[in-house]
């Protein structure tokens, strides 16, 4: 392990915090971002220092958070008065999306029609302010300028007993998931393929009075700096205390991180969506569309609701986690697969015999009988819930509903 692995490891031991909230306790956990990976490794982060000024406008104040390709930053920009969140790619990342980031035009082009539209929807999506890159030790790094939210419905669902959102709270988000996605969908004609609590946070309506507000935290990290040269700073996201979320309050979500979204009309990866969310085209390898993000999002609904995933693949001995996800999707969905959808499948011998039979059987149960377990709701909202459901989990993509008819669906309105 490098010295700076071992130094945050001594620092975590060290580390403390008073005061924390429910919803983000989970958060301050090191370690931080590798800072000792180098560009070539795959790494290069900016260790950017609280107090420093970037591109001449942005006052960093304090660090947010980190991702697999970026770190994020809260900071004051100096010419509009307010804050903002810098997510600053590596090196590494800004090197591989070359001189075009196909993130960076995404969000230009979500803007866009937002500006273009009175589409309710786009409120419900992250708004994107500038971009700039600059230079550091280790390369190029690509800056991108957006608002500050809050915690994620990640971080949100753990407030509740088992995970287990209240039903009028998970029609809400649901509501506004769809929302968005219908304004992505039709008015920006884009796929966002990666929905997951992660991406969906809170958006704070102040964000001077959120931080005013913060309750008092005590966070210590003294390294020791002739063991360990980079000096670590510590994330800590907006606290939002639980009763600015819990009903009767009424939260504002948006839809986040478009770095794997994809045009309709554009190129489409073979494969994308978290694994256990992942629709049966893209699984099959059929050419997917918008519907796919709605096999996603009826996913999340379950999970919301039960507080645990609707599938979970697990490979056997001569199966594969693939195998094993196929099989449970009829299950779920009531009915078979229809043959020519497979058979527009470029993996469809892989998976299933000549005559659609999955090669596999599961105990799956259907999504009634699923629900009904977890004895989260009445049988007038079971029945609503799971024919609501079926809408959005159709196997053949075609036959899915459209965000916009989802939102004139009798589940949403009750």
């Amino acid at each position: 392990m490098s010295r700076i692995r071992t130094a945050l490891k001594s620092l975590f031991s060290r580390s403390s915090t008073t005061q924390i909230n429910e919803l983000e306790a989970a958060s301050l956990l090191w370690p931080e971002e590798p800072l000792d990976r180098s560009t070539a490794e795959r790494g290069g982060y900016y260790a950017a220092t609280p107090g420093e000024v970037l591109n001449s406008r942005y006052s960093v104040l304090r660090k947010l958070g980190w991702g697999q390709h970026s770190n994020v930053w809260l900071a004051r920009d100096n010419s509009e008065g307010r804050h903002v969140a810098l997510k600053i790619l590596s090196a590494h990342a800004t090197s591989v999306q070359g001189k075009v980031s196909h993130e960076l035009e995404l969000l230009k082009e979500i803007r866009s029609a937002r500006l273009n539209s009175r589409h309710e929807g786009g409120s419900r999506v992250l708004q994107f302010h500038d971009d700039f890159s600059f230079e550091s030790h280790h390369g190029r790094h690509l800056c991108l300028v957006t608002e500050v939210l809050g915690p994620t419905l990640d971080s949100v669902k753990r407030i509740f007993k088992n995970n287990q959102i209240p039903l009028p709270m998970v029609k809400d988000i649901t509501r506004q998931m769809l929302s968005g996605l219908d304004f992505l969908h039709d008015d920006c004609g884009i796929i966002h393929t990666d929905i997951k609590p992660d991406n969906i946070s809170v958006a704070i309506e102040d964000v001077e009075a959120a931080l005013a507000q913060e309750p008092q935290r005590e966070l210590h990290a003294e390294p020791d700096l002739q063991k360990f040269p980079i000096k670590p700073v510590l994330s800590q996201r907006i606290l939002i205390s639980s009763g600015q979320i819990l009903p009767p309050r009424e939260i504002r979500l948006k839809l986040t991180d478009f770095g794997t979204a994809a045009r309709r009309d554009g190129f489409h990866a073979p494969i994308i969506q978290p694994y256990a969310l992942r629709a049966p085209e893209v699984i099959l390898g059929c050419e997917w569309d918008t519907s796919a993000d709605i096999w996603n999002l009826g996913c999340l609904v379950f999970e919301f609701l039960t507080g645990r995933w609707l599938f979970v693949p697990r490979a056997g001995d001569t199966w594969t986690a693939e195998d094993y996800h196929l099989a449970a999707m009829p299950k779920v969905a009531g009915e078979p697969f229809a043959i020519d959808f497979l058979r527009r499948g470029q993996h469809f011998h892989k998976y299933f015999s000549d005559e659609g039979h999955p090669r596999i059987r599961t105990d799956h149960r259907d999504l009634y009988h699923a629900l009904c377990n977890y004895q989260v709701l009445g049988e007038d909202e079971l029945q609503a819930t799971v024919a609501f459901l079926r809408l959005m989990l159709q196997l053949d993509p075609s036959n899915r509903a459209t965000a916009r008819q989802l939102l004139q669906h009798e589940w949403i309105a009750s």
